[in-house]
């Protein structure tokens, strides 16, 4: 497995791109437990053969999509109680990105999704390592459709599902880099803001992503926060 490695902004270092691996969340993990260092680092297919959604469910993964894993620039030193809110705020960055670039009505769907028009749009995965004496490795992951055939594989998943391209035909697969750094970058600030003042932010989370909400008036139940099962509209 040979990498092209692309430079990213600081705090990021850079993106290893492949043109194909089994999971991008699997091999960081495996590079990781190898003794590998990835603060910093992302990884990115063009096709992954064996995605990993959340729970036991896979992500298709055909060449036009963004996914990436990348572990972040900081260890966390903090109570890992804390720790649930990361893929949360790996979605609620992505809702951004799509909505400040191109306008699209981009929604988070608890507990990890983002939606727009009713159909999905991207998945997040969040992981963590065990602690050790400088602190826990957190590893974020993200499947977008970009130019991919989003609405034929959504179907084969059982679900409707919408690409970027769908709301600019003239996008390119070499503009991924651009939203892929503007990700990291709001998803680098926010997990700041949360090891800075967790339970300040935690709040102010709650109430930022009660705004994004596609389900907002709907009974919503959220399972393994820092407060145990919360329940609610």
């Amino acid at each position: 497995m040979k990498a092209l490695l692309i430079p990213l902004r600081p705090p990021w270092i850079h993106a290893q791109y492949f043109e194909e691996l089994d999971s991008t969340q699997s091999v960081a993990a495996g590079q990781i437990a190898a003794g590998g260092d990835l603060r910093g680092v992302a990884l990115w297919a063009e096709r992954q053969t064996a995605g990993r959604g959340r729970g036991a469910r896979t992500w298709i993964s055909r060449p036009g999509g963004l996914y990436v894993t990348a572990g972040l620039p900081e260890l966390w030193t903090g109570d890992c109680r804390w720790l649930g809110w990361v893929p949360l705020i790996a979605a609620m960055a992505c809702v951004r990105s799509a909505r400040e670039r191109w306008a699209i009505p981009a929604m988070l769907k608890w507990p990890n999704d983002v939606w727009a028009d009713g159909r999905k749009l991207a998945g997040m995965l969040g992981e963590t390592g065990p602690a050790s004496s400088e602190g826990r490795w957190v590893l974020i992951g993200m499947g977008l459709n970009w130019i991919n055939a989003a609405a034929e594989e959504g179907r084969a998943a059982g679900y409707d599902a919408c690409a970027i391209g769908d709301y600019d035909e003239n996008l390119d697969p070499d503009d991924r880099l651009g939203f892929l750094e503007n990700w990291l970058a709001g998803v680098a600030v926010e997990m700041a803001k949360l090891a800075a003042a967790p339970e300040q932010r935690s709040e102010d989370l709650r109430r930022e992503a009660g705004a994004m909400l596609l389900q907002r008036g709907e009974d919503v139940v959220l399972e393994h926060t820092e407060e145990g099962r919360i329940a609610g509209r």
